[in-house]
């Protein structure tokens, strides 16, 4: 299967610990409704900029082996669980291609806000840091810009 002007598909994975923001991470890329997470990989399609990208999205707790089978590994990390999913950050992104970390926004963010920095946390996971935002689809058009440029 080839896609627009005989440009190869591309593969990206969407990893995390966390199911309800790569769900919607999914949906918004998509277009399509998911109500449960299933055990299996959910699979789709989506479009930007005239390439097209086979979209997985991997069921929390998945090995970082699975990093290996993907062009691009979207890894989503909650800054209030960031010890925890540090260090499976840091393994997707060494068995990775292509990494780009989404830092998910919360909702009281602006009361309780963590010192991350960015740069040194950029550098060790040697990976672009994209940082989501209250609406939405400012956040994901960076995201995708960002997945666009590993590409080029």
């Amino acid at each position: 299967m080839r896609s627009h002007k005989n440009k190869p598909f591309r593969t990206v994975a969407i990893a995390g610990q966390c199911a309800a923001a790569q769900i919607l991470l999914f949906e918004e890329l998509t277009g399509s409704f998911i109500c449960d997470f299933p055990d299996t990989p959910l699979k789709g399609v989506y479009y930007y900029k005239f390439n097209e990208y086979l979209l997985t999205c991997l069921p929390p707790g998945s090995p970082a082996d699975a990093a290996a089978e993907y062009d691009c590994v979207i890894y989503l990390l909650h800054p209030f669980r960031l010890e925890t999913d540090l260090v499976d950050a840091l393994r997707f992104s060494r068995k990775a291609k292509r990494f780009v970390l989404l830092m998910c926004r919360c909702a009281n963010q602006k009361k309780k806000r963590l010192p991350v920095n960015l740069k040194l946390l950029s550098g060790a996971l040697r990976a672009e840091i994209v940082l989501e935002t209250c609406h939405s689809s400012k956040g994901v058009n960076r995201l995708l810009d960002s997945i666009g440029k590993l590409f080029s």
